[in-house]
């Protein structure tokens, strides 16, 4: 008498399937997230123009509006530095932004003028 060797079947304790708590595609997921931070920093972007538009005519004022004039001309370089799509797209703050530093290259001396170059060619090294 010829026996055959006993094949065990194994068989999963709980075969409940998973059930989904999100069913949307991550690509969908990903793009909402990232359209959310580009939101949310346009949005810190123009507050930051709106605040340097804001101080136009004191940095305008002569002697006085000098050193304001040069603190505003370096942190339009680093917004244009950090996010310059903002600036390019062609929005009445991005062009007010401009105008401005333009302006006040015009009416001030050459530390102004240098900082306002380096605004200028941050702007044009990014098309």
């Amino acid at each position: 008498m010829q026996v055959h060797p006993i094949k065990p079947t194994l068989r999963a304790l709980r075969t409940n399937p998973l059930k989904l708590k999100h069913d949307a595609l991550l690509s969908t997921v990903a793009f909402d997230f990232n359209l959310r931070r580009y939101n949310e920093e346009a949005a810190a972007v123009g507050a930051i123009i709106a605040a340097l538009l804001a101080h136009r005519g004191a940095a305008m004022a002569g002697e006085q509006g000098e050193d304001l004039a040069r603190a505003i001309c370096r942190v339009a370089v680093a917004v244009s530095e950090r996010d310059v799509t903002v600036l390019v797209r062609g929005d009445a703050d991005g062009l007010a932004l401009t105008e401005l530093v333009l302006e006040l290259a015009e009416a001030h001396e050459r530390p102004v003028m240098e900082t306002a170059e380096a605004y200028t060619r941050s702007l044009f090294s990014s098309t």
